[in-house]
């Protein structure tokens, strides 16, 4: 049947209609997906007047941008989220901004850290949700005249709801970011070295110059820990942490200490890490990852920040340090200066590649953060696990929050065997 133009009903023959009038018209994928070369043009304008809850998730951004989304989140009726991944030499190095996550937490946007994060995604409400290789950063978004060739893509309606449920599984194994942490991650990127894009890579001796100077500070005690299994220097390469016997009451490691990694079954010294904070009394924290026994066995969490960790090079065996084996039956020994010399030189670092402002690591990466900076003997147990999408950090045991998104405790797993020998 069809309806004329005289609003009377006839029956026809569907063999015999050629066409319609109006000509009939492929029906549109509704809201296809959309490529843009400007992801600000598209961002701002929706948040201006978001339709529904803002994420926004990117491991970069700049203080000018900060700036724009405060100001915007301050004024707005929805929740703003904020996926990032704060990483020190990054911060030394210009492309995040501690001071532009501060204005953004005082405008009440909920933040977290996800340390494994390189996607860019940005998803308002249902309907809108824009991913792709923009950072929040003036350049990356495109907003002055140094922008970069950065592609995003305007997913269809029907997937928004798919990337916001990939942000809020990473969300569940972030860490929340509150003042004090973004006080932290501004002392330690404070002491790292700044390296513009085109620098030369530091050389050899720049780093050892760096590392030696730090350890012959009065208040600089040098350590040697073990830990079983083989060595595995991206571990190290982020922020970290191992967990201590507290048998003989608290540990002696302090901020500001370095702790040459050594590998029981590589019989070998492969890494120089630094101790980033006091030991802090987190059995619960220790249990998660290891066990409830384990928790009371080592009950003691510090965290560790990288000082020279190269992915690709052989360490230094206890004879060629002339430390002989029971030297490290309690898992960890201070090491003189001499000894710290040697580890230094034998690790024989050659700083041709290292952490690009892409984020993307390259395959003969070496990590250096060369401008930072008791005897005991409890049985310890040394953190060494994996690269996971988050890093466990103490300080957010049994963490209460008013953020939505938040639980009382971070639950995490990770598939990595850590036992102290």
């Amino acid at each position: 049947m069809l309806i004329g133009d005289d609003h009377r009903i006839y029956n026809v023959d569907p063999a015999t209609v050629r066409h319609l009038d109006p000509d009939p018209e492929k029906v549109p994928f509704m809201n296809p997906p959309r490529v843009v070369t400007r992801a600000a043009d598209e961002l701002f304008s929706r948040l201006e007047n978001p339709a529904g809850d803002v994420t926004l998730c990117a491991p970069f951004l700049t203080s000018e941008i900060a700036d724009r989304l405060a100001d915007l989140a301050r004024n707005s009726e929805v929740d703003w989220y904020l996926l990032t991944h704060l990483d020190a030499q990054a911060v030394a190095n210009g492309y995040q901004s501690v001071d532009g996550l501060r204005t953004l937490l005082e405008a009440g946007v909920h933040m977290v850290n996800y340390p494994k994060l390189h996607a860019k995604a940005y998803v308002i409400g249902h309907h809108f949700a824009l991913v792709g290789s923009a950072n929040l950063t003036a350049a990356g978004l495109g907003v002055n005249i140094a922008a970069n060739a950065e592609l995003s893509v305007i997913v269809p309606e029907s997937d928004v709801d798919s990337v916001q449920q990939v942000l809020d599984l990473w969300w569940s194994h972030g860490e929340d970011i509150d003042a004090p942490r973004l006080d932290r991650l501004d002392e330690l990127a404070r002491r790292l070295p700044r390296f513009s894009p085109t620098a030369p890579p530091t050389t050899t001796t720049d780093t050892e110059s760096a590392l030696l100077e730090d350890a012959e500070r009065d208040d600089v005690t040098l350590w040697l820990k073990a830990h079983y299994g083989p060595a595995r220097p991206d571990t190290w390469s982020r922020e970290s942490w191992f967990s201590t016997s507290g048998s003989t009451g608290t540990p002696s490691f302090k901020p500001g200490d370095l702790v040459a990694i050594y590998s029981q079954d590589d019989h070998s010294c492969y890494c120089i890490v630094e101790v980033t904070d006091e030991p802090r009394y987190s059995p619960d924290f220790v249990a998660k990852f290891e066990g409830a026994d384990n928790g009371d066995r080592w009950p003691w969490v510090n965290t560790t920040a990288p000082r020279l960790i190269p992915t690709n090079q052989t360490g230094i065996s206890l004879h060629d340090l002339g430390i002989k084996a029971q030297g490290l039956q309690g898992g960890r020994r201070r090491l003189t200066i001499d000894e710290f010399t040697n580890i230094i030189s034998a690790l024989n670092v050659s700083l041709g590649a290292r952490t690009e402002p892409d984020g993307d690591d390259r395959s003969d990466r070496v990590t250096v953060d060369s401008s930072r900076r008791d005897h005991a003997d409890e049985f310890e147990k040394t953190a060494h696990h994996e690269p996971l999408p988050f890093k466990p950090e103490p300080d957010h045991i049994a963490l209460h929050s008013d953020n939505p998104r938040s639980s009382d405790y971070l639950h995490r797993q990770t598939e990595a065997t850590r036992n102290e020998p």
